[in-house]
């Protein structure tokens, strides 16, 4: 990496002229290269990448309304975050209308470009900082930036944060940039490292993060090689290049839902246990268990074959003495262990905005990893005498291992692709046809998107769609580059605190929890607007708690909620990690951290018969008990798949005798006694296939039939426990139109009247009560 700007200039000139035999071989390697990275899509037609369509749709809005053909009302921010896959989007749906192109074909035709963007970048990286003299040496430089290529096809690609995944391409250009205005600190240097970092920015907001914590790593190598006085002044310059953006983003944001929080440096440790690093970081990217594709995947090879790579570069820039490799290495071993520790928690995320932190880590930090290591190696196979026979072996050994893992991952993918794409077919076609896709069902995957989400595609080949026509009740905010509203406004949905004429500031947005009193007033964990909402029996909003009752710090993101015997209200707050108590009217009482080791990502709550409070710690898969008297917290279950083990667990119910948990992740209810002994668990295949749904459950102790809400199928469903045999799950009938149906309540049984179920839908942010039959 030790080239100056006369290098870097030269290097540009000899990847293009003169024109040769090695300028032909440098093209025909990297379209080699370009294909190879395009394995897994050859003959796919729908990609299993969960956020894409809804990304889709978007761009495709934006481009009707930048064509003067959309009667929607768009809004266009001056906020530039997320723009840069709206930009890239538009502009192949404008060229492919210009080409009389379906669009159909624009999510593999995007995809296509996303692969082929990295593959580009990451060639010309590896072709600039190594400068192959050689055929020989050309093939080996490119087999060692195959893992890289691969790695695109990683935990954020699965689960369709493309904006994420185009802002990881960015950020390691950033860091080659970063070190060689380290090394060379001129003004062209440090322009193009912040237009690049800029261009990060665009892609995704919290991709420049990964940026920052590699520089760390490389202050703390400076310090560990004592050159720190000596690239000081470097480091200032690499500093003030990322300025611009800081200052943009605190501009833009002010104000708005993407400003960054500073609650979590209050009361939040910066660093994880060494437990949950060993259990969540460091075991899964060892096994690869985040590059899974599905289930059924073997990913654990990419990974090993990266660390073995990056451990061979370090050895080899220590033994061959190349301090300024060492160093380069030194900094990227710092990075991927530093940003392993972090806890999620403590960065000032916007609030409701869900960080994924694991998935961005490992993304992020295996395509660095992969990258600087391949580059290491490149240059110093490139220093050893050719007539060296250590050095054949030694550069065949280390392609074999690029190639070899990288080769097994695409294959994997390719595999769960073909999976995925043998049962998807039949349903989008039906969906394009605008037909009913019931009895069509897509394969079960931990990434791959549902059939709510794939029906999006239906705007494709609608001019100016109406995201009515779709699940969307709104689509925007600020997290996308448009907010978007229909000037004909939304249908009712059952009995609705939404309803048409509510003022905005008494409207619920992204709701999680559902709780009602003795007097069959109900309340809700208001979660998009960070309150809670006191609702009627009709459902008509008579009050808020937290926006003007307490500091809205304090209460970031509520979801589960319970009223107590004395009418205290008691609310999980996911993002602060807390068990919150309120009085009758709003006041804040108290709060709690949870057990010794804290809450991690607490959602539903409910109270038994036992005095005490059972509270789903979702990111340590178990269930929390709160002793009300005592204040004393026990707790019970672990991560996994076993009976009494959760993954994602979101919903909680205590009967008289009985604790019964929507077990999400593992596609279940879970049905325990009071003190947590296992007793039975009922499989529900549809919960985990719709990714944004919060299932709850609910059991009448008089009739024994359990109730449960299920996003994927829009409905309340039930199983009656006291018949013998396999559970029968059954619709309950007379329900109304629901719209993604989340927490439930069984409101207090009234004389003479059916039962009731009250029914918070996600979507709309509406409440819909069901009126339950006899014997149902």
């Amino acid at each position: 990496m030790s080239m100056n700007q006369n290098d870097f200039t030269s290097a540009i000139k000899s990847a293009v002229v003169p024109w040769n035999s090695l300028s032909a071989a440098k093209i025909v390697m990297v379209l080699a290269v370009l294909m190879a990275a395009f394995w897994p899509l050859y003959g796919v037609w729908i990609p299993p990448l969960s956020d894409l369509p809804e990304h889709i749709i978007t761009s495709k809005l934006l481009w009707e309304a930048l064509r003067g053909a959309s009667s929607l009302e768009l809004d266009v921010p001056w906020f530039l975050g997320y723009r840069l896959f709206a930009i890239l989007a538009a502009t192949l749906i404008e060229l492919s209308y210009r080409l009389g192109i379906s669009l159909d074909h624009l999510p593999m035709i995007l995809v296509f470009v996303l692969i082929g963007f990295h593959v580009l970048v990451v060639s010309a990286i590896f072709l600039w900082t190594t400068k192959p003299r050689d055929k020989a040496a050309l093939v080996r430089t490119l087999c060692l930036a195959l893992p890289a290529v691969a790695a695109m096809y990683s935990a954020c690609w699965f689960i369709g944060f493309v904006g994420f995944t185009l802002g990881i391409t960015l950020v390691v250009a950033a860091i080659v940039f970063s070190e060689q205005a380290i090394l060379s600190p001129t003004k062209f240097n440090v322009l193009a490292l912040t237009l690049v970092l800029f261009l990060a920015y665009m892609a995704h907001p919290f991709a420049p993060m990964f940026w920052g914590m590699w520089c760390c790593g490389r202050l703390l190598a400076s310090l560990a090689f004592l050159s720190i006085r000596a690239e000081f002044r470097s480091f200032l310059f690499v500093g003030l290049s990322f300025l611009p953006v800081i200052v943009y983003h605190i501009i833009a944001t002010s104000g708005s839902e993407m400003a960054m929080s500073n609650v979590s440096f209050r009361d939040q440790s910066p660093f994880i246990s060494f437990d949950f690093w060993l259990q969540n970081r460091a075991a899964p990217f060892v096994t690869g268990e985040l590059l899974k594709t599905d289930d059924a995947s073997e990913s654990r090879f990419l990974s090993l074959g990266v660390l073995f790579l990056s451990v061979a570069a370090l050895l080899s820039s220590l033994i061959q003495r190349k301090t300024g490799l060492a160093k380069l290495m030194v900094a990227t071993f710092i990075f991927l262990i530093g940003s392993s520790l972090i806890n999620e928690r403590w960065i000032p995320t916007p609030s409701t905005h869900w960080l994924a932190y694991d998935y961005r880590f490992f993304s992020s930090t295996l395509v660095t990893l992969a990258v600087i290591s391949g580059i290491v190696l490149a240059q110093i196979f490139d220093q050893i005498s050719p007539a060296s026979r250590l050095k054949t072996v030694l550069g065949l050994s280390v392609a074999i291992i690029a190639v070899t893992s990288a080769a097994w991952h695409l294959v994997e993918v390719r595999q769960a692709y073909l999976r995925f794409d043998t049962r998807a077919r039949p349903f989008v076609e039906k969906v394009f046809a605008e037909e009913s896709t019931q009895g069509l069902w897509l394969p079960h995957s931990r990434w791959h998107p549902d059939g709510t989400i794939i029906r999006h595609y239906i705007c494709l080949r609608r001019p100016d769609c109406s995201p009515q026509d779709t699940t969307f009740r709104t689509f925007g905010g600020d997290i996308y580059p448009i907010r978007l509203r229909s000037p004909n406004g939304w249908p009712p949905v059952g009995k609705m605190s939404n309803s048409p004429g509510t003022p905005p500031a008494d409207r619920t947005l992204k709701p999680r929890g559902l709780a009602a009193d003795s007097s069959r007033d109900l309340y809700v964990a208001d979660t998009g607007n960070s309150r809670i909402q006191k609702l009627d029996r009709e459902a008509k909003p008579v009050g808020n708690f937290g926006v003007s009752g307490i500091n809205p710090e304090a209460m970031r993101e509520p979801n589960g909620i319970a009223i107590g015997p004395d009418r205290s209200i008691f609310v999980t707050d996911s993002a602060n990690g807390k068990l919150i108590r309120l009085g009758p009217n709003g006041d804040l009482q108290k709060e709690w951290d949870g057990p010794t080791d804290k809450f991690y990502g607490p959602r539903d709550i409910a109270i038994g018969p036992n005095n005490r409070l059972y509270i789903v710690d979702q990111g340590h898969g178990r269930i929390v008990t709160f002793d009300l008297r005592t204040e004393s917290f026990t707790s019970w279950g672990t991560v996994g798949d076993a009976p009494g083990q959760f993954k994602e667990p979101t919903g909680i119910f205590v009967g008289k005798d009985s604790v019964v948990v929507a077990d999400n992740g593992n596609n279940r209810v879970q049905i325990f006694d009071l003190q947590g002994k296992w007793l039975r668990s009922i499989p529900i295949p549809e919960f985990s296939a719709y990714p944004w749904h919060y299932p709850d459950v609910a059991i009448d102790d008089e009739s024994g039939v359990l109730y449960f809400s299920n996003g994927l199928l829009n409905q309340i469903r039930s199983v009656d426990l006291s018949q013998p045999g396999d559970p029968n799950i059954v619709s309950i009938t007379g329900q109304p139109s629901l719209d993604n149906p989340g927490s439930i309540v069984l409101l207090p049984k009234e004389k003479a009247k059916a039962r009731t179920l009250a029914v918070l839908n996600y979507n709309s942010g509406s409440v819909s009560f069901i009126a339950l039959g006899q014997g149902e």
